[in-house]
């Protein structure tokens, strides 16, 4: 495991980090077909377990609700010369620090990360 600034999460990490702080049964998956180290969690059920793909980061099926049950504060910070937004803000409910970046889901996945680990938090060397 290594330490990383929750500011500066992007990919799998930010993923990693994100389940964590959900509380997820999470697993690395290792490379293969071409694939790198990549995040999966495990769904239990009563009769089966499964395991999916895990990247609320890049997928809004996944980053959508997390970003609206953490009722997170969320929207553009600054624009273009063309008025085109360009940087989106987040900011977890009560908080003083906020996330920016050029997509959305990152900022607001760093903004649940945040409030749940806080400032830095340790993620598997092998996704980084």
């Amino acid at each position: 495991m290594i330490e990383l600034n929750t500011a500066e999460l992007v990919g799998e990490p930010l993923g990693w980090a994100v389940g964590k702080a959900l509380g997820l049964d999470l697993q690395l998956v290792p490379p293969i077909y071409g694939n790198p180290w990549r995040v999966f969690v495990k769904y239990t059920f009563e009769v089966t377990d499964r395991t999916a793909r895990y990247n609320p980061q890049e997928d809004w099926a996944l980053g959508g609700p997390v970003s609206e049950a953490e009722e997170l504060t969320i929207g553009p910070s600054a624009w273009d010369w063309q008025g085109k937004c360009v940087l989106r803000r987040a900011q977890s409910d009560g908080a003083s620090v906020y996330f920016e970046h050029a997509n959305q889901l990152v900022a607001s996945m760093r903004a649940v990360v945040h409030a749940k680990l806080g400032e830095t938090v340790l993620v598997p060397k092998e996704i980084c």
